[in-house]
């Protein structure tokens, strides 16, 4: 075969098929390459809870559950929006500047604009040079943020997260609140600016401007329990949480104030126990009317399937229910405080939150609370020798100053 037919065979024959090889290739690395870029949610999530680092890219995709509220998110750097005008569509990303640019309009600042107004104005832009029928302007993907969190959380740090993330989402991938955060008041200082969160009244009152979206930058402050404040202890679920008290909060406020992002568990009974006060077993409709002194106790009895022995016995707490045990069996295994007798008949306050006064042989429910109060004979015993030490004590100083 002569060199130039050769050459004419490769071209008409084998060339289509170098070329087809050279496309799949890039068609393949294209696809890679936008595999990268996205990956699955559990690695993008896995990015966000994490510290940043030096490697990771500020272009992590966009992951989110729930629309964006257009009024309240503000534009800034790295926000990408896709741009669609008559039969043409570009995607154009926020500047450091805080600015897109389009050819033939310029440049469009929007940094610190909600997504509402800066819509807006990209539109407006648009309108100088097109058919405001025919332009269009979405957000395609949030920014990526950096964000320090500080002060009473398990996890302080500096996060990297979605700009459509809330201050929830935040303290979430910081661990959550320590048992000494103060949750109310919740600083979020951006610049010279300061905004106020709240998630206990987001949670409670489903008000969006108590768990704002963050911006790039800003500054977490979770404050710390102040001691010179009144304050009372929420014991539940084998945990202890310090409570900051506000003016007006009864029992059960201040058991809510205990939970974070979760709604608390049904409970049978709160008990409170307060310094030169008798302890006080409150259903749930009582506690909602009960206002404990500072530096109270709050013992959260929750609805189990088991007897909780509560008051004057060794070991309280939660015992295994079992239907034939009688309630002075309960009693017996937690072990009374003295070697007293007991009343004949103890209260008890059932799982629907009604209280009942039964004799000793009575059978319990699972969920029921038995208290043990002291009575007149174990307060003499307990106090008795505390009285006869006061009285020594006295007799002797009486005896040094007459000598």
């Amino acid at each position: 075969m002569k060199p130039l037919s050769f050459f004419r065979f490769w071209l008409l024959g084998a060339a289509p098929l170098f070329l087809w090889s050279i496309a799949a290739t890039q068609d393949a690395d294209e696809s890679n390459s936008q595999a990268n870029s996205f990956g699955d949610r559990n690695q993008v999530m896995q990015n966000y809870t994490s510290p940043i680092s030096s490697s990771q890219s500020d272009l992590i995709p966009y992951v989110g559950d729930a629309p964006l509220v257009d009024s309240l998110y503000v534009v800034g750097p790295g926000d990408l929006f896709q741009i669609s005008f008559e039969a043409s569509s570009v995607e154009k990303q926020v500047n450091p500047e805080g600015n897109i640019i389009l050819n033939r309009i310029g440049i469009i600042h929007v940094g610190g604009l909600t997504l509402k107004a800066a819509e807006t104005r990209i539109l407006d832009y648009l309108q100088t040079a097109y058919r405001r029928s025919n332009c269009f302007v979405n957000l395609r993907r949030p920014k990526t943020i950096r964000v320090f969190i500080t002060g009473a959380v398990n996890l302080p740090g500096i996060y990297q997260l979605p700009g459509n993330f809330r201050l929830s989402d935040a303290l979430n991938m910081a661990g959550n609140f320590s048992v000494l955060a103060q949750r109310q008041d919740i600083q979020i200082q951006s610049g010279d600016s300061i905004r106020i969160g709240n998630i206990q009244k987001f949670m409670s009152m489903g008000d969006l401007s108590f768990n704002p979206y963050l911006t790039q930058g800003c500054i977490i402050k979770v404050p710390f329990i102040d001691y010179d404040k009144p304050w009372v202890t929420v014991a539940r679920d084998s945990e202890t949480f310090v409570i900051q008290m506000n003016p007006g909060e009864n029992a059960q406020d201040l058991m809510l104030s205990s939970y974070s992002f979760a709604f608390p568990a049904t409970y049978s009974a709160l008990l409170v126990r307060e310094k030169g006060r008798k302890d006080s077993l409150l259903t749930p409709s009582e506690a909602a009317h009960y206002k404990p002194l500072p530096e109270a106790r709050i013992e959260v009895l929750s609805s189990r399937e088991q007897v909780f022995v509560a008051g004057a016995v060794a070991k309280p707490g939660f015992l295994s229910y079992r239907s034939d045990h009688q309630i002075i069996q309960y009693i017996s295994e937690a072990g009374l405080s003295t070697a007293s007798k007991i009343s004949d008949k103890l209260e008890v306050i059932h799982k629907n939150g009604q209280r009942e006064t039964l004799p000793l042989e009575a059978t319990l429910q699972p969920g029921d609370v038995v208290y043990v109060d002291q009575n007149t004979q174990q307060i003499f015993l307990i106090y008795t020798p505390i009285l006869l030490s006061i009285v020594s004590l006295t007799l002797a100083l009486l005896t040094l100053r007459g000598n």
